[in-house]
């Protein structure tokens, strides 16, 4: 299959461009290193102490910084609750598809490429004192939720957590051919494999990796399921616990359909949560509404089953109270 082809298949990986997006963006000229060449937008909410938590957000293929914050509300919460939404922004001189490119060596190994670029936008706000370095997050979506695993591969001191829907395990694609396997749930490296390509890249940290979620529609024919599972797998390895859950729900905060497992380290504490959706493809969850706990938008990519995933994750941060 030509290349060509494959980037566009790869273009499918996408939680795709939504209209009347929010504007409420940023404009300031944040000088940073980009050796990744990607574009930095940035949300403030109307909170006058600073610094605060800083949320950065992924978009998938196709999208934009406004298409994603529209799809998932995460600029809304962030008014409501006090923390800064950081959106790295990919160019199409990079990926036509505005991938960003979770399979190529040189944009997700440490210090080089988008991931370096990422990694130097959230300094640059460290910087601006406008961002709390112990409070940093990262979610993303399919493309997006690859890249930000990444992230947390590459620099694991700089975040206290990730949650990612509907990606891929760090270095499990290193060129288009093995993405569109993995996208086809055809890659399955061992444990040893995936826990070695994500030592590598800091051979020498000692230190407690992130904590993680992994969300992943059961019914999704972009993004095979079973990158869900290699994701659990490997990132218990890496926090060096086993993939027996400690807790399972069936139906989480009441709501049919919603599978939700955690596995918990040695002192009991909740090191990975994995959420599985019945009968959803490569969607999010939301729940439109002006409430504190509510947001998103409905559409192809956002399902309202009343259950906000933005505002979960949010909780699973420790940003917002555990009951709205």
């Amino acid at each position: 299959m030509k290349i060509s082809k494959l980037i566009w298949i790869l273009a499918l990986v996408s939680f795709s461009s939504t209209l009347n997006a929010q504007n409420d963006f940023s404009l300031d000229e944040i000088a940073f290193d980009n050796p990744g060449n990607l574009k930095m937008r940035v949300h403030y909410p109307s909170k006058d102490s600073v610094p605060l938590p800083l949320v950065v957000v992924l978009h998938g293929c196709g999208q934009t910084a406004e298409s994603v914050a529209e799809l998932t509300g995460w600029n809304q919460m962030a008014d409501y609750y006090g923390f800064v939404v950081l959106y790295p922004q990919q160019k199409w001189t990079n990926n036509t598809s505005l991938c960003f490119n979770w399979f190529q060596k040189e944009d997700i190994s440490k210090n080089m490429g988008e991931a370096a670029s990422i990694y130097h936008m959230i300094r640059a706000l460290i910087a601006k004192q406008s961002v709390d370095s112990q409070r940093v997050y990262i979610t993303g979506l399919s493309a997006g939720a690859a890249m930000g695993i990444a992230l947390l591969a590459d620099y694991p001191n700089l975040f206290q957590a990730g949650a990612f829907f509907a990606g891929g395990a760090y270095g499990i694609a290193q060129n288009p051919g093995e993405a569109f396997k993995t996208l086809q749930g055809k890659r399955s490296p061992e444990v040893s494999d995936l826990l070695e390509f994500v030592r590598s890249q800091n051979p020498n940290y000692k230190e407690q990796y992130p904590k993680i979620s992994i969300w992943q529609g059961k019914k999704d024919h972009i993004v095979n399921p079973k990158n869900a599972t290699i994701i659990l797998q490997q990132w218990a390895a890496i926090h060096q616990i086993d993939t027996i859950a400690d807790i399972q729900i069936s139906n989480f905060k009441d709501i049919v359909g919603i599978q939700y497992s955690g596995y918990n380290n040695s002192q009991n504490q909740t090191q990975i949560k994995l959420y599985l959706i019945d009968h959803l493809g490569h969607q999010i969850l939301i729940a439109p509404g002006e409430q504190s706990y509510k947001g998103g938008k409905t559409g192809t990519f956002g399902v309202d089953r009343g259950f906000h995933s933005t505002f979960q994750v949010a909780q699973d941060f420790g940003l917002v109270p555990v009951s709205p």
